[in-house]
């Protein structure tokens, strides 16, 4: 059975480049992604990893890929696979994320797609109930600069 696409869409009281930092700057990214920060020079083709603590100690890396498109305040486009710390077969897996931006109003229309799954990809599941604890914690911190802790449930 071929998993469906994952997509969501959210509205944050906040300009699109606010938005747009929340997803690209090291700093902002380490307080959406469990700890984790964002690696890549950005350039369509190159490399990207979210890298931080987890099972393989502070530099696991959980979750890379290559960039597909990367358009500043608008869009960002990469493939995703999920690190060996969460299995050696990971490897036969890759799925495909895109980041959307579109200013309405002043407030910051985000949708976000997940998709291209491979057939029984182990990572599905989790991945799904991972993106609104994402959204969440990026809409709160935009907007009032707040952290969520998900507690156990946000690793």
């Amino acid at each position: 059975m071929k998993e469906v696409d994952i997509e969501y869409e959210i509205y944050i009281g906040a300009p699109v480049e606010s938005v747009w930092n929340a997803l690209s700057n090291p700093a902002m990214v380490k307080k959406l992604y469990y700890g984790s920060v964002l690696r890549s020079t950005f350039e369509p083709g190159s490399a990207m990893e979210y890298v931080g603590p987890g099972p393989q100690g502070p530099e696991t890396v959980h979750i890379y890929g290559k960039i597909v498109q990367f358009r500043k305040n608008q869009e960002f486009t990469h493939t995703c696979k999920v690190g060996s710390a969460y299995g050696a077969d990971r490897i036969n897996f890759e799925s495909r994320v895109s980041y959307k931006l579109e200013a309405v109003g002043k407030t910051t229309k985000l949708s976000i797609l997940h998709n291209s799954w491979m057939a029984g990809d182990p990572a599905y599941t989790n991945t799904k109930i991972g993106w609104p604890m994402v959204m969440s914690a990026l809409k709160s911190a935009v907007e009032s600069g707040m952290d969520l802790d998900f507690g156990d449930r946000g690793h």
